[in-house]
């Protein structure tokens, strides 16, 4: 089946309107996470931002699942004690980072990784985030990335942040992709499982590298159509492509013409035999 730029349109239209009507938060999470790291890296958090923050995370219905109410105090007390000189990098992807893991509050390792504390999932990610925040910001866009080893190097130096700062091997590789997307999502595209498996890639930076080169070489390949994506939508295309593999591969495109053009994406972009 052929794949042309009005079924990329169209399929993106899909994808896009089933993260705002369909998702949790209806996609208010990813723009809150976009305004507060924009508002970071120019030095311009105020309080009233944090306001929001904190208000956002009190209407979030990750507490229905939060039997112990324990990330419901902890989240509490950590929001609140939030100034504008010490906000950071984690602070601003908070709403996206929880709002992605709502599934996870109910699994078992999870609640044994963290002890059911939202201090603990703090005292694990939150310096090593930072610290790949200020690396990032380095890398003006994804034309001035190094060259293609940038992908599997960032992935290994943002793991190597959480190796030595717990001491212990790090087995998150989906949290880190997503992570890196969330920070420099004009950069890097996300994974899951699903994605990985349907693409046949290893869940791991070797996976995260191959398909963050198919998607710069996408981009590289059709500078106007990209930048044409990406003003019609208000999202970089990295972000486009991910809500249009995520729904895809988790079978959250439920019209079947939709599904057989979401395969002709597929081999459009990925040129999967």
């Amino acid at each position: 089946m052929l794949f042309n730029l009005e079924d990329l349109e169209n399929l993106i239209t899909v994808c896009v309107n089933w993260f705002k009507n369909s998702s949790i938060t209806g996609d208010e999470d990813y723009l809150l996470t976009q305004e507060l790291l924009y508002l970071l890296r120019n030095q311009q958090i105020q309080q009233e931002n944090i306001q929001t923050l904190q208000r956002f995370l009190q209407s979030f219905n990750y507490y229905n699942l939060d039997k112990r109410n324990l990330w419901n105090n902890t989240i509490s007390n950590y929001v609140n004690n939030l100034t504008t000189s010490n906000f950071t990098f984690f602070d601003a992807i908070l709403p996206v980072l929880l709002s992605w893991q709502i599934k996870r509050f109910k699994n078992k390792n999870f609640i044994r990784r963290y002890n059911g504390d939202f201090q603990n999932f703090v005292n694990m990610w939150k310096n090593p985030v930072n610290q790949i925040s200020q690396v990032l910001q380095k890398v003006i866009s994804f034309e001035f990335i190094p060259n293609l080893g940038f992908f599997i190097n960032s992935f290994l130096h943002f793991q190597n942040l959480l190796i030595q700062t717990h001491k212990a091997q790090i087995n998150e590789p989906v949290m880190i992709a997503k992570i890196l997307h969330y920070l420099r999502p004009d950069i890097f595209i996300a994974f899951d499982n699903p994605i990985m498996n349907l693409l046949g890639l290893p869940a791991n930076e070797k996976g995260f590298s191959a398909l963050n080169i198919w998607v710069y070489n996408f981009r590289i390949n059709n500078i106007i159509l990209s930048s044409y994506l990406e003003n019609s939508y208000r999202y970089p295309l990295p972000r486009l492509f991910d809500m249009i593999l995520w729904c895809g591969a988790n079978n959250k495109i439920e019209n079947p013409i939709w599904k057989n053009k979401f395969y002709s994406f597929i081999n459009y972009v990925f040129t999967l035999k």
